[in-house]
């Protein structure tokens, strides 16, 4: 008897809501600042800010924000999560359940829990602030999820991309995880004000001491509110300085660096698969339930940076009938035309007067410079594998 084929692999990093409760000045999504005034709850981003009175009986003011948005038609409810959680029948799903923070709702946690279910505890990663791990919450969710990031970007001060003490309460949530046994990642996203060697060693030996095993290295998506920081966003010298660098402290014994696909193609000869995995392997899914090419296709209000990364709606359409489009095997076919380039970076700049065709093009600024012509000194000829994460 034949064996029966393995169902396709997908990587879907689903922003279940845009709730949050801190209000970083590059967030990649435009997530939406929840916060308690004058007994009212008020919900604050690019896209708008809201006021609502506070009913002390219904829960916490995230709770409260979130149905409002709901209410709203801007996020799922929880029918329509598991509704998306049956839409991805006959695939092996990678999920990384991520916002805003989806885990200052409870029922996201319940979300998470059937997933873990149906696919798998190592199938199964949140990617979130400190906010939402509280004492009770600890021991439940390190039995269903396999894996944690948090974002660590920052020793001493973040130049103001971060709210004040974000990163050092971030890594003790990760360290009470890591104690119950959940495998638990640093991600750095690098940028001006990080980029220093001193500060990146600082980075690099507060994780080490903590116990933290891996550190993904990511770049600054001009993309959510990181749309108004480009000032922030490093140059190519500065990201290869900054890697060589970090290789540098790696040798030395401590945690292990991986680099996000964007960045990837730094430390690659050209050969082999490419580092971009958007449309093939990897998508994103919105809190609505929109279904993008690419998690991190988001502009400066939180919505899809242009219609043409939009493939469907997975709360109301099965995932097999949304990717067996001519479209989208277009996509995949044509996707290897900018190898190494990360497609969102490739929009951004792209020339064409054709949004779709700006997938395609070779304009991603990091890697527009023929490779013989990059100070490379120093950097690795290993390419680090990590899924893309916001």
């Amino acid at each position: 008897m034949s064996k029966r084929p393995m169902p396709p692999f997908v990587d879907l990093i689903w922003n279940t809501t845009l709730v949050c409760p801190y209000d970083c000045a590059v967030c990649c999504v435009d997530a939406v600042h929840v916060s308690r005034r004058a007994g009212r709850i008020e919900l604050r981003s690019e896209a708008g800010m809201h006021s609502i009175s506070r009913d002390p009986e219904a829960g916490s003011i995230y709770e409260q924000a979130g149905r409002f948005r709901q209410r709203r038609g801007l996020e799922l409810d929880l029918a329509a999560k598991l509704r998306v959680l049956d839409h991805l029948d006959g695939f092996r799903p990678r999920l990384d359940f991520s916002g805003g923070d989806v885990l200052v709702m409870a029922e996201n946690v319940e979300v998470i829990r059937e997933a873990a279910a149906r696919f798998g505890r190592e199938a199964i990663t949140v990617t979130a602030t400190s906010a939402g791990v509280s004492d009770a919450l600890i021991s439940p969710l390190a039995s269903i999820v396999g894996h944690f990031n948090f974002t660590y970007d920052g020793a001493v001060s973040s130049g103001g991309n971060r709210p004040p003490n974000y990163a050092t309460a971030n890594l003790k949530a990760g360290k009470r995880l890591a104690r119950e046994g959940v495998s638990v990642r640093a991600e750095l996203p690098l940028s001006r004000s990080n980029t220093d060697p001193a500060e990146l060693t600082r980075i690099y030996e507060t994780l080490r001491q903590s116990g933290i095993r891996q550190i993904l290295v990511m770049r600054l998506f001009p993309v959510g509110r990181g749309a108004d920081r480009l000032e922030e966003v490093p140059s190519p010298a500065e990201y290869l300085s900054s890697i060589t660098h970090l290789r540098g402290l790696e040798a030395t014994g401590g945690p292990r660096i991986r680099l996000q696909c964007a960045l990837r193609h730094l430390e690659s000869t050209g050969s082999g698969p490419n580092p971009c995995n958007a449309v093939t392997e990897s998508f994103g899914i919105a809190p609505d339930g929109t279904f993008l090419s690419s998690a991190w296709a988001i502009d400066r209000r939180g919505k899809p940076i242009d219609p043409s990364w939009v493939l469907g709606n997975i709360a109301n359409t099965p995932l097999e009938r949304i990717i067996d489009t001519s479209r989208v095997r277009e996509m995949r076919a044509r996707a290897g035309e900018n190898h190494g380039h990360c497609k969102v970076f490739a929009f951004l700049h792209g020339a064409s007067r054709d949004p779709a065709e700006r997938f395609y093009e070779k304009s991603d600024p990091l890697y527009a410079t023929p490779p013989d012509e990059r100070p490379v000194e120093g950097l690795s000829g290993a390419v680090a594998s990590a899924p893309i994460h916001p």
